[in-house]
């Protein structure tokens, strides 16, 4: 029943559904598309660029690193395939999780459909696992962080779990590491959740 409260979707067809409708564009542009920012945090790493605090450190090493691996293997193609394959793995997982818990709000069949079919369909978001930018990666850990919130607001006693409490600054890490604005969201956002806590 499309209407039921519960539903029935696996994870599995989940994942193959938006795999399916992502690979087309995955193949169009292999290994990666790169932007401006991409560029010039691999200039500031590889040194032919001053190497500044504009874009995140910690993400322009990451980035870095693994494009000094795609060379030590042979090519920069290599490397470039590697980012788009971690992040296109790392944004499904994210999707997932997201599907997951809306699930879990006992959403029927047709929201959890019109969602999947959103991540699926849309080309913004396989756009953004293809493109190798630290914006897709930031991506990933503000849907964990804005889950992570929502399971808060719903029930204060979620963060007394210990795997709750490491996965929700893991989230937080994750935001302010791939963005140099995360920090202002995670403290705009942790003043009125903090005050709701306490009172």
């Amino acid at each position: 029943n499309i209407f039921s409260t519960n539903c029935n979707m696996k994870l599995w067809k989940i994942v193959i559904t938006i795999c399916i409708c992502w690979l087309p564009f995955i193949i169009a542009f292999l290994p990666a598309t790169f932007g401006h920012d991409s560029f010039t945090m691999l200039n500031g790493w590889s040194g032919e660029k001053t190497w500044t605090t504009h874009h995140p450190i910690i993400a322009s090493a990451l980035l870095g690193l693994i494009m000094d691996f795609g060379l030590m293997m042979g090519s920069a193609n290599i490397g470039a395939f590697f980012c788009m394959l971690i992040q296109t793995g790392l944004l499904l997982a994210a999707f997932c999780y997201l599907i997951q818990y809306i699930k879990r709000l006992k959403f029927g069949n047709i929201a959890v459909l019109v969602v999947v079919c959103y991540y699926a369909l849309c080309p913004v978001w396989v756009d953004y696992a293809t493109h190798v930018v630290k914006d897709s990666v930031n991506l990933v850990f503000c849907i964990l962080y804005t889950v992570c919130y929502i399971e808060i607001l719903n029930d204060t006693t979620w963060i007394n779990k210990r795997k709750n409490l490491i996965l929700f600054f893991i989230a937080i890490a994750g935001v302010c590491v791939f963005r140099n604005t995360g920090f202002y969201l995670i403290l705009l956002t942790s003043i009125p959740c903090g005050i709701y806590l306490l009172y």
